[in-house]
């Protein structure tokens, strides 16, 4: 992913993704590397206002293998996807909640 900031650490481009569907405040997230292989893995999200964020993991059963309610800041926030390159290979999605929205990206395991 190219993130090009400017010295206030403003964004000036990014190959993330962005939609004006999503949660007020949550302007893009980008999962890094995906697919996912044997490397260490990261959810980017950008905000420009703060609120209640929850981020999930699940496997196509449903079953919740990783919640985490991260601290966040306005601006990027690049949060770690412990352990995701250890699943067995397959699709899995990552559920954000951000306020009362929900917004689900899918990542693929190697």
């Amino acid at each position: 992913t190219l993130i090009r900031k400017t010295s206030q650490n403003k964004v000036l481009a990014c190959s993330a993704t962005a939609t004006k569907q999503w949660p007020d405040g949550l302007e893009w997230i980008n999962i890094r590397p995906n697919p996912i292989s044997d490397t260490e893995s990261y959810l980017d999200v950008y905000l420009s206002k703060t609120g209640p964020f929850l981020f999930q993991i699940i496997g196509m059963d449903g079953q919740i293998l990783m919640e985490e309610k991260p601290l966040i800041q306005t601006g990027i926030n690049s949060l770690s996807l412990k352990n995701m390159a250890n699943l067995p290979k397959g699709n899995y999605a990552i559920k954000l909640r951000f306020g009362q929205k929900i917004v689900t990206k899918t990542v693929v395991v190697q």
